[in-house]
C-alpha cells in the first residue's frame, strides 16, 4: 500500500536497540484451557504448546467486566473505572497463563540477546485477543499490595502490540506537517455531553510543539459530508472521540450522534467501522487512534486493519477523557517526529501513570495496540540537523518521564523492590545453596557483598517460599530467567542438585558460579552441569567465611567474564 524507499535516505528512525518481536500465540482448546506459545523471538520458537489452565467462564467474565455502556462510558462492569488493586489482581493471573514456565524462559533469554528491548505481539484466537493484557504483571511478581513494579508495561524497554505483523507494509518517508483529522460525537441538539470538543482543544493545546509536524483539525461525526472521501484528503492520523459499540450480530460501529430523545436507531445513529475503513485507507490513514470506549477490542480494530490501516490504537472499556488527552498528546508528539510506535507508546504509558497518580486513575493500561505492520517508524522523516534537535528533545523528555516514574515507583514500594524487568535481568544475581543454620551465614554474606558492589547488584535468595501451585523446578526458572548470573553453593547439598539441573541447560547464557567449602566434595552427578559452556571452571574453593568474602570480588569478576563469552552482543 505505502512503499518504502531506500534505507539510507531516512533519518535513523529507530533508538539505539530498537524492540524486536516476541510473538505469542494462544488459543482456546476447550473450555477449561488454552495454548499457549512462542511463534517467534529473538531466542528462536517454542517447539510446542503450552497447556495452560483458564476456563472461558473465567476469561468472558473478565472481558465483560471492562466492557461500558454509553449511557456510563467510564463505568466498568457496573464499578468505577478500575484502581491500582483490581489491576494488580487481574495482571497476576494474566501473567501465570500469557508467562508459563517454558514461554518465561524464552522471554528472559530474548531480553538479554537484544540488550532489553522487546515488543510483544499477541497472536491469539477471538476469545483471548480482548482481554487486558496491558496489565500483566511482571511473571512472579510477588502477593499482596499492589506497587507499580509489578507490571510488565511500565518498563520502557518492553512493548506489547496485537496481531502478528504481515507482509508488504512500508512507508515512505514524508516531510512537512502531516494532518491529524478529529471526529468528535455530539449528543442530540449539539449538545457536547462527552466534551468532545473540549479534548479537541487540549489536545491540540498540548501538541503545539510539534505544530509543525503535525497539523488537527476538528469534523463533526454526524455530518456524512466531513467524514467523506474530500474532507479525509491527506489525512496520517485519524482520531475519533466518542463511543464504539455493537449490534446484536457483533458488527462495530461509531456513534454518529447519542440521542437523547429517543431510543438509540442503529440504522440512523450508527456508522459502521467495516463501511469507514476503506475511506480511512483510501485516505492513507497510517495510524487511527479511536480514545472512545470500547475502541480497543478486535471487532472494531478489524476492520480498519483489514481494509489497511496499519496501526490502531483504542481502548479497553471505558477511560477518563483527561486520561487520552495526556496519552494521546505524548504519543502524537513522539511519533509525528519520527520516533517508534514503542517508543511513543511507552513515553504515553509512563506519563498517563505518573500523571495519573495525582487523580488516582490508573488508566495507563487501558489503551490497546493493534499493529499489522513489522517497521515501527509510522512516520519516517528525511534526515536533517532541525529533526534530529527536536527528536533528540522528545527523548529527553522520555528518559525524564522514566526517571520520574521509577522514582515513583520506588516511592510506592515499602519493600524496595520496585525494580522492573529489565533492570532485574541487568543487575539481578540468584544465589543457591543450604538454608540450615551451618551455611546460612555464608550465603547472606554474599548478598551484602553483592549488594555494597559498584555495579548494584540486585541479590536474591532462593528460599523455597514459591506458590503453592508450582513446584520447585517451575519457581526456580521463574526466577533463573530474571537473573544476570547465579552463585551456586555446593556444600552439603540438598535442593541445589535439582536447581542447577533446571537452569543450566534452559538458561545457556546465564552464568553459573559453584562455590564449595575446600573440605568437601562435589556430589556426584556435577561434572554433568561442570561441562556446560555458562558454567564457571574450576568450582571455587573457600576455607570460611571470610575467605569466601575475601574472594568475591574475583568471583564477580569471573561471572561477568563469562557473561561475555555466553551472552552474544546486543543486537
Amino acid at each position: 500500500m505505502m512503499g518504502l524507499t531506500a534505507s539510507h535516505e531516512v533519518s535513523p528512525a529507530s533508538p539505539p536497540g530498537a524492540y524486536r518481536d516476541f510473538v505469542i500465540s494462544a488459543r482456546r482448546l476447550d473450555a477449561r484451557s488454552v495454548a499457549v506459545g512462542v511463534d517467534s523471538s529473538p531466542a528462536g520458537p517454542l517447539q510446542a504448546m503450552v497447556k495452560v489452565s483458564f476456563s472461558q467462564k473465567e476469561a468472558s467474565a473478565l472481558h465483560a467486566s471492562f466492557r461500558a455502556s454509553f449511557a456510563e462510558p467510564q463505568v466498568q462492569g457496573g464499578r468505577m473505572l478500575m484502581s491500582a488493586e483490581e489491576a494488580a489482581t487481574i495482571g497476576r493471573r494474566l501473567a501465570q497463563v500469557l508467562f508459563p514456565p517454558a514461554v518465561l524462559g524464552l522471554f528472559a533469554s530474548s531480553l538479554t540477546l537484544v540488550a532489553g528491548k522487546l515488543r510483544i505481539r499477541l497472536a491469539m484466537d477471538a476469545s483471548l485477543m480482548d482481554l487486558p493484557w496491558e496489565y500483566v504483571a511482571r511473571p512472579h511478581a510477588g502477593e499482596g499490595h499492589a506497587q507499580a513494579a509489578d507490571f510488565l508495561l511500565l518498563d520502557p524497554a518492553v512493548s506489547m502490540v496485537r496481531q502478528a505483523s504481515g507482509p508488504g507494509i512500508g512507508f515512505a518517508p514524508i516531510s512537512g506537517r502531516q494532518r491529524l483529522v478529529f471526529a468528535g460525537t455530539f449528543w442530540e441538539g449539539d449538545r457536547d455531553g462527552w466534551e468532545v470538543g473540549k479534548e479537541f482543544a487540549l489536545l491540540h493545546r498540548a501538541l503545539h510543539p510539534v505544530v509543525d509536524y503535525l497539523a488537527s483539525d476538528f469534523i463533526v461525526a454526524r455530518d456524512p459530508q466531513e467524514l467523506g472521501g474530500r474532507n479525509l484528503d491527506g489525512c496520517a492520523v485519524f482520531h475519533y472521540a466518542g463511543h464504539c459499540d455493537f449490534d446484536p450480530a457483533g458488527r462495530a460501529f461509531l456513534l454518529k450522534e447519542l440521542p437523547t430523545s429517543r431510543a438509540l436507531a442503529i440504522k440512523d445513529d450508527a456508522l459502521y467501522l467495516d463501511e469507514l475503513a476503506p475511506r480511512l485507507a483510501a485516505a492513507g490513514v497510517r495510524l487511527a487512534v479511536l480514545s472512545a470506549c470500547n475502541s480497543g477490542f478486535g471487532a472494531v480494530a478489524n476492520p480498519l486493519l483489514d481494509a489497511g490501516v496499519p496501526v490502531v490504537i483504542g481502548v479497553n472499556g471505558g477511560v477518563a477523557s483527561t486520561s487520552t488527552i495526556e496519552f494521546c498528546a505524548k504519543l502524537y508528539e513522539s511519533l509525528a517526529v519520527g520516533l517508534t510506535l514503542d517508543e511513543a507508546v511507552s513515553h504515553a504509558r509512563l506519563h498517563v501513570f505518573q500523571w495519573g497518580r495525582k487523580y488516582d486513575l490508573f488508566d495507563w493500561g487501558l489503551f490497546m495496540v493493534h499493529m499489522r505492520c513489522g517497521e515501527a517508524v509510522l512516520f519516517p522523516r528525511l534526515a536533517s540537523a532541525e529533526l534530529a534537535q527536536r527528536q533528540r528533545t522528545v527523548r529527553q523528555a522520555h528518559a525524564e518521564t522514566i526517571g520520574s516514574a521509577l522514582q515513583l515507583m520506588r516511592e510506592l514500594d515499602p519493600y524496595n523492590f520496585a525494580q522492573i524487568m529489565s533492570e532485574l535481568v541487568q543487575r539481578r544475581v540468584l544465589i543457591l545453596g543450604r538454608f540450615n543454620d551451618k551455611r546460612m551465614p555464608l550465603l547472606d554474606a554474599i548478598r551484602t557483598h553483592l549488594q555494597q558492589h559498584p555495579n548494584r547488584y540486585l541479590p536474591e535468595l532462593f528460599t523455597y517460599d514459591k506458590p503453592e501451585s508450582r513446584d520447585l523446578e517451575e519457581a526456580i526458572i521463574g526466577f533463573a530467567a530474571l537473573s544476570r548470573f547465579v552463585i551456586a553453593d555446593l556444600s552439603e547439598p540438598r535442593s541445589v542438585p535439582q536447581e542447577l539441573g533446571a537452569i543450566a541447560p534452559n538458561f545457556q547464557s546465564v552464568p553459573i558460579v559453584p562455590l564449595i567449602d575446600a573440605a568437601e566434595q562435589e556430589y556426584a552427578t556435577f561434572e554433568s552441569i561442570r561441562r556446560r559452556a555458562n558454567v564457571v571452571k574450576p568450582t571455587v574453593r573457600y576455607k570460611d567465611r571470610d575467605d569466601l568474602v575475601g574472594q568475591l570480588d574475583a568471583i564477580v569478576a569471573l561471572a561477568e567474564g563469562k557473561l561475555l563469552e555466553v551472552r552474544p552482543p546486543a543486537v
